[in-house]
């Protein structure tokens, strides 16, 4: 069972459609409907509560600034859920 509560849609939205998605299918519905800035939130925030919680091997996060930093951004983020999926690691509870 999940040991915390976090508000982010979109990490709430990747967390539910990880598995039933096609990962390009995903990463171009994020980017379409998500702005740059929700994106770059919704990193920050799993990497630093991926670091509190002290996940071995944690990616150190790039700070992106090329023309597809959104792209690169999801890519990121989806390379986490995946570490922690092949890892069986319980991910905490998003919410919208």
């Amino acid at each position: 069972m999940a040991e915390a509560l976090v508000r982010n849609e979109l990490l709430c939205y990747i967390k539910n459609n990880f598995d039933s998605t096609a990962k390009r299918c995903l990463i171009t519905t994020v980017i379409c409907f998500y702005t740059p800035d929700e994106i770059s939130v919704a990193k920050t925030l799993f990497f630093e509560l991926a670091k509190v919680a002290k996940v071995d091997g944690l990616p150190r996060p790039k700070n992106r600034k090329d023309d597809n930093k959104c792209v690169a951004d999801v890519e990121d983020i989806m390379q986490l859920f995946e570490m922690y999926d092949s890892r069986l690691i319980d991910l905490l509870l998003f919410l919208e």
